[in-house]
């Protein structure tokens, strides 16, 4: 793609934006902004909170060994939650005498202090999620023709995922759009729009460690591709797409049910499908997975024409040429995370919340009975 042929690109999103759209991107903005600004104040708090109470519970079982016997401990998170909720509530229980005994403990003291605190701070987060949530899907609802949106299908059959996209501002619609189109304008200019759609990956104000290595992957592929090994680069993308991929089937496992492991791709793909099967409002997630995961077990599965293969690039098949990998096939795993990315990210934020509920109590205890049982009935 030459500067002439890039510029198009740029001339034809401007022109197609109406002004309602552009309010939507200005408003979608700011909603991100607010929701990031209440998800680092929540994670802040929380790292805060159990490193505080980690401290305080070790040093309560090195004063109080036995007390370890006497804590609830049940085979699925949700038990463990109920249980403990049913200790708190029973004024016979055994929790009486922890609870008393925790209050010697000064960091246990401390960090009871915080759950207010802390519990404002989570609805809060969940509350600007769920704000820009609802808007992202009634803009997409609003913008999106089906004229767009068979297109976008039509480059998905081809491996080019565009699911990630928020409003309709790339011009799939234009005579000159195919699947080459679309990659050559993420490969112009040193991979320009590739790195600038990468940008958000790399603004968390509070990674953890396997966020900074999968950022250190991704800077590391981002330079591999950028001098020309493509192969490598390729490796390091279907490194971060398996890692969404295992991410995404690992999520409320171990919650209701006894955990699973999950020994392949297909047995992931299928959990993965499950969470679709029980999930409500995920009509645009569920559009984008079905096409992600056809053209997923075409990469996992057999090698096959025009399609990368992930087993023979990983177990290093040399004297294949499905070994040769092009700078189009890079871009096109990489889009691939992007989207399984976002599905990940919609399905660990449900699994949150369920984790997160009995967090919100003390602070939902300090607001009027009907506002705080109005809350929790729709979260």
């Amino acid at each position: 793609m030459d500067i002439d042929a890039y510029a198009k690109i740029l001339l034809n999103q401007r022109n197609n934006m109406t002004p309602e759209m552009i309010e939507a991107i200005e408003k979608q903005g700011q909603l991100h902004i607010i929701c990031e600004a209440k998800q680092n104040r929540f994670y802040e708090l929380e790292e805060k909170y159990r490193t505080i109470f980690k401290e305080g519970v070790d040093l309560l079982f090195e004063q109080h060994p036995e007390l370890r016997d006497e804590l609830p401990n049940k085979e699925t998170r949700s038990e463990q939650i109920r249980a403990i909720a049913d200790e708190v509530q029973n004024p016979n229980s055994g929790s009486k005498r922890i609870t008393r005994l925790m209050k010697t403990i000064p960091q246990l003291v401390e960090a009871e202090a915080m759950n207010v605190e802390l519990g404002k701070a989570c609805l809060e987060f969940f509350i600007a999620l769920s704000n820009l949530n609802a808007k992202i899907s009634s803009d997409r609802k609003t913008f999106f023709s089906e004229e767009y949106m068979t297109k976008m299908d039509k480059l998905a059959d081809e491996g080019v995922m565009m699911y990630f996209l928020e409003t309709p501002d790339f011009p799939l619609l234009s005579e000159e759009c195919d699947a080459n189109y679309v990659l050559d304008s993420f490969i112009f200019g040193e991979y320009m729009s590739a790195k600038t759609l990468l940008e958000s990956f790399f603004t968390i104000s509070m990674p953890g460690e396997p966020l900074r290595r999968k950022q250190e992957d991704i800077d590391s592929a981002m330079c591999n591709m950028l001098s020309g090994f493509q192969r490598t680069a390729a490796r390091n993308w279907f490194s971060l797409l398996e890692s969404e991929h295992k991410r995404c089937a690992n999520v409320l496992e171990g919650f209701w049910e006894k955990a699973r492991e999950f020994k392949n791709g297909f047995q992931r793909s299928k959990k993965i499908q499950e969470l679709f099967d029980r999930a409500i409002d995920v009509e645009w997630e569920l559009r984008a997975w079905n096409k992600i995961d056809i053209y997923y077990q075409k990469m996992v599965g057999k090698v096959q024409p025009g399609v990368v293969n992930r087993n023979a690039l990983i177990h290093g098949d040399y004297e294949d040429d499905v070994m040769d990998i092009t700078d189009r096939d890079v871009i096109k795993i990489m889009l691939m995370w992007i989207n399984m990315r976002l599905i990940a990210d919609h399905f660990c934020y449900i699994e949150e919340l369920f984790e997160n509920r009995l967090t919100m109590v003390p602070y939902l205890c300090t607001l009027p009975q009907d506002l705080a049982i109005d809350i929790m009935s729709i979260m």
